[in-house]
């Protein structure tokens, strides 16, 4: 009896403290929320940065006489700066001088 005389006399209170723990612990709840775009202002960070530096090798780098077509770009990118694609791979091997160690 004392709990539910205590429910309702202090109802308010105890709907705005369960839509608190709703917003806390529920499925899209704001610690999860402001986790998320931390992350997503990371990568656009990234992003920016890695644009940056494939337009300021575009502008140093390459010589704009010979390159004249998207292929020829990704071309000259991908043998001299070793970019890719998003959904490739590359390997790079390493060979060590034996007699050196």
């Amino acid at each position: 009896m004392k709990v539910i005389n205590f429910c309702v006399k202090y109802k308010y209170i105890l709907t705005i403290f369960i839509f608190i723990l709703y917003l806390l612990l529920g499925d899209s709840n704001l610690i999860e929320n402001h986790r998320m775009n931390k992350e997503i202002e990371h990568l656009q960070n990234e992003l920016q940065r890695y644009n940056t530096t494939v337009n300021s090798l575009k502008n140093q780098n390459t010589p704009s006489a010979t390159i004249s077509t998207k292929e020829e770009e990704e071309e000259y990118f991908r043998k001299h700066h070793h970019l890719k694609k998003d959904d490739e791979d590359i390997f790079r091997i390493v060979y060590v001088d034996e007699n050196k160690k």
